[in-house]
């Protein structure tokens, strides 16, 4: 196990923290806008639905009245009376029973119906049974299919019995509904467009709202920027006319000590240009890996070094845990080292307290997992997502001590998902954050022979 134990006082820092805008009426247009979608969808819905039902009631009425008159001409054909005023009985929307005074002929009543249809203009394919008294059971007559007479396949629909009837048939009506859909064409169509019209309007509404979100994205990227950028240009600034006084010219150790001053400066000005070109490079196009044989531990203990004097003025510890003497992976040593150290730096950052900082590495039996871990301030649920975000900054109260664009961890994302890799958080409000990247079996190597163990690992 290697420890780095730091001890020191903390400095502090300020820069200003850009709050997300809160607009009630927005929320309102918002709340309004889905109300009004909501509303609009609800009506069309309704009025479909009661067309569907006037057209159906339309369909059983006609049916009924052609099968009413179907009976009246067996009656006839029989030379008997009727029985009973309503001869006629709906079982569902698509099968009648009805009623008749003597035995029926197939083909009689295959005739009677075919014309009063065809009389009525209902183009509905049917199948149609008789009853039976004797076997006390339906009896299959036929499919009659009133638009393609070669079409006899029956659905295999089960006739419902009538219990109070002695002679009677029934028929069921397999495509009524797909008729009364078909019927109601503009209906649909109208519903298609008033949709389409919603679909359009709420897309409308994501791009202007996103829009607005990138805008303040940028906005306060822009604010933090300015604020970064100030602190060293007027520090700049303030050395160079000191070292303009001739006095200045004699002394020259302190003139050293501003030399040293503006070159400082001036690194932490180059540094923060970088941080934004490197962002702009990652979202044109994707990072380009060495990939090659690393020491894991080798990397991590690298990092630890580079946090040292860091953490030693906040009292804290930066350390690499591990159970193993060596893990070997396939990776880009750049890439991999600056994911350790945008990880390892926030945690320093976000942290009030004396910092502990622990690298480890676990190895599972599909993966190992290399978790960064801090006793910080903690990341809330809600932002745990964002945080992957360019430029996104958890919000920590009107000022902090923080500085920097919200782009390490945005690149830490990319990096690591162009390694094929995975990485999550886990964390909770005061009790630190620990970052756990998921290096899949595959790149997990044994251990390669001096000759093969690069240098710059």
């Amino acid at each position: 196990m290697c420890w780095y134990h730091l001890r020191t006082s903390s400095r502090g820092k300020k820069c200003v923290l850009l709050h997300p805008m809160k607009s009630h009426g927005i929320r309102l247009l918002i709340v309004f806008g889905i109300m009004t979608l909501v509303g609009i969808i609800t009506f069309q819905v309704y009025w479909v639905r009661k067309t569907y039902d006037i057209r159906e009631s339309h369909f059983s009425q006609t049916i009924s009245i052609a099968l009413f008159d179907v009976a009246v001409k067996i009656a006839s054909f029989n030379e008997t009376a009727l029985q009973v005023p309503t001869p006629v009985h709906q079982y569902s929307s698509n099968y009648f029973v009805v009623e008749v005074n003597d035995m029926i002929d197939k083909q009689v009543l295959e005739l009677f119906l075919r014309r009063e249809f065809d009389k009525r203009g209902l183009q509905l394919d049917f199948e149609y049974a008789i009853f039976d008294c004797h076997e006390n059971e339906m009896v299959f007559g036929r499919f009659v299919s009133m638009s393609d007479p070669s079409d006899t396949i029956p659905s295999g629909y089960e006739f419902a019995l009538c219990k109070d009837c002695t002679y009677y048939f029934g028929i069921h009506f397999p495509g009524l509904r797909n008729e009364i859909i078909s019927s109601m064409n503009v209906w649909f169509i109208s519903t298609t467009i008033l949709l389409s019209a919603i679909i359009f309007f709420g897309w409308s509404l994501f791009l202007v709202f996103r829009q607005k979100r990138l805008s303040e994205i940028q906005r306060d990227f822009i604010n933090n920027m300015t604020h970064e950028f100030k602190t060293p240009i007027s520090t700049i600034g303030i050395s160079t006319e000191v070292l303009q006084k001739e006095s200045m010219l004699r002394d020259h150790a302190r003139a050293r000590n501003y030399l040293s001053i503006i070159g400082e400066q001036n690194e932490r000005l180059r540094e923060h240009v970088e941080k934004v070109l490197q962002a702009a490079n990652i979202e044109k196009r994707k990072l380009r890996l060495e990939r090659k044989s690393l020491d894991l531990y080798r990397v991590m203990g690298t990092v630890c070094d580079s946090y040292r004097a860091i953490a030693e003025e906040r009292g804290g510890s930066v350390y690499v845990l591990t159970d193993h003497e060596e893990i070997w992976v396939d990776a880009d040593h750049f890439h991999l080292t600056n994911i350790l150290m945008n990880l390892t730096d926030n945690a320093l950052k976000y942290t009030v307290q004396p910092p502990l900082i622990r690298l480890e590495a676990i190895i599972a039996p599909d993966e190992v997992r290399l978790m960064v871990s801090d006793n910080g301030i903690g990341i809330e649920r809600r932002y745990q997502r964002k945080v992957f975000d360019r430029f996104f900054r958890v919000p920590t109260g009107a000022q902090h001590n923080v500085k920097g664009f919200g782009l390490g961890l945005h690149y830490v994302a990319h990096a690591v998902k162009a390694h094929g890799w995975r990485i999550s958080v886990k964390s909770e409000p005061g009790e630190g954050s620990t970052f756990t990247i998921a290096i899949p079996k595959r790149d997990i190597l044994s251990k390669p022979s001096e000759e093969q163990t690069p240098s710059s690992t």
